[in-house]
């Protein structure tokens, strides 16, 4: 009898690693499951973003005893928008070098939100390639500005891949009219066990972790945060993550008279996260009402139920109508300074049903979200390939 081939996986993005962006907790939760089911892992960065800007030393090679691999080792950001493009079209190149070099060895490749700006030349070089290919889609892009373009990627994502995954039930009705077999709904996940340190809350404090872009609103939370001092003059608002448009956000903190009550944290790392988190008695879940905030399923949200915390969620129809008003979360109206004002103020004057909706809100995430049950989906998945 011949030996067993050990079963292997590379997982594919673009961004910083380990550090980076919310998508590497789902990245991270995947990674340690294949891991546990006795896979061969590998992490592939195919080339860094801003985040990495001003960072202090270089990216690891490894992550929890997981290789990761920096194309070209190319792990940080150029200071120089020339050296950038230059970046750009060497890491594709030599990605392209990557696929052909691991298609004979490497049996399943995962690939994240695939474009032609990242990955997806790549994968389709892989498709030529006979390897099995897995894509998790959590956004969709055609949603946005050069629609037509990403409609291309996305037919092209659903035609060349052998399973797809999606992150919401909004892609999953989208991707039924392009895929008609192997697509699969798995959804946020989060690694409970990162917030179960014991860590003293601060009253009347609020936050918020993101990316400080357009579908977070941020604007129309400082205004709702705003208005609810006139009630609670003692609240404070931390506000957690890189803010690519700092100065707009600064400049409205002056306007509004509030500097002194928002703490900007700027970039941090990943272990710190949940003690930011957990510090806070209350955290916001904001989106705007954009067809792009409709289409995805927040990361974030899952790490909020985890902390037990009561959560403050505007409304829309997207993943929103997945949660009962008062029952998880606290609902307030979209945009809307009063309805914030409202929420607020149900949140502290509703203290024991505050916390029956946090208790809620953390037991649905460890029936739905938690990390190492729902990674095993894509595991099941990537075992049947």
């Amino acid at each position: 009898m011949g030996v067993q081939k050990t079963k292997s996986i590379s997982i594919i993005f673009i961004g910083d690693f380990p550090e980076g962006d919310q998508k590497n907790a789902r990245l991270k939760c995947i990674g340690n499951r294949f891991v546990e089911n006795g896979w061969e892992v590998e992490f592939v960065s195919m080339y860094p973003t801003s985040f990495s800007k001003n960072r202090d030393g270089g990216q690891s090679n490894q992550w929890n005893g997981i290789p990761v691999r920096h194309i070209l080792n190319w792990d940080d950001y150029p200071s120089l928008f020339a050296i950038r493009i230059l970046q750009l079209f060497a890491t594709h190149l030599f990605f392209l070098f990557y696929i052909l070099r691991i298609s004979l060895s490497k049996q399943v490749l995962y690939f994240y939100t695939p474009q032609w700006i990242g990955t997806l030349p790549g994968l389709l070089l892989a498709k030529l390639c006979r390897n099995k290919i897995i894509v998790d889609q959590t956004d969709l892009h055609s949603t946005t500005q050069y629609r037509w373009l990403h409609r291309i990627e996305e037919y092209l994502v659903a035609k060349a891949t052998d399973a797809l995954v999606v992150i919401s039930p909004y892609l999953l009705n989208h991707f039924t009219s392009l895929k008609k077999s192997n697509l699969y709904l798995v959804p946020i996940m989060v690694d409970m066990k990162r917030f179960e340190s014991k860590v003293m809350l601060q009253a009347k404090l609020l936050g918020y972790i993101g990316s400080f872009s357009e579908k977070d609103g941020i604007s129309d939370i400082l205004k709702g945060f705003k208005a609810s001092l006139v009630h609670y003059p003692e609240l404070k608002l931390r506000m957690i993550g890189r803010d690519y448009f700092q100065s707009n956000t600064l400049k409205l903190l002056r306007e509004l008279g509030i500097e002194g009550k928002v703490e900007l944290t700027g970039r941090v790392n990943y272990d710190s996260i949940p003690k930011r988190l957990l510090e806070c008695d209350t955290l916001i879940m904001n989106r705007d009402l954009s067809a792009f905030s409709e289409t995805g399923y927040p990361i974030k949200l899952g790490e909020y139920f985890a902390t037990n915390r009561p959560v403050l969620m505007s409304d829309g129809s997207g993943y929103q109508t997945l949660f009962d008003d008062k029952d998880t979360v606290i609902k307030y109206e979209s945009g809307s300074a009063l309805s914030f004002v409202d929420a607020v103020t149900y949140r502290y004057t509703n203290t024991k049903k505050a916390e029956d909706i946090s208790n809620n809100g953390y037991k649905f995430a460890f029936e739905y979200f938690k990390g190492n049950k729902v990674a095993q989906k894509i595991v099941d998945i990537a075992t049947k390939l």
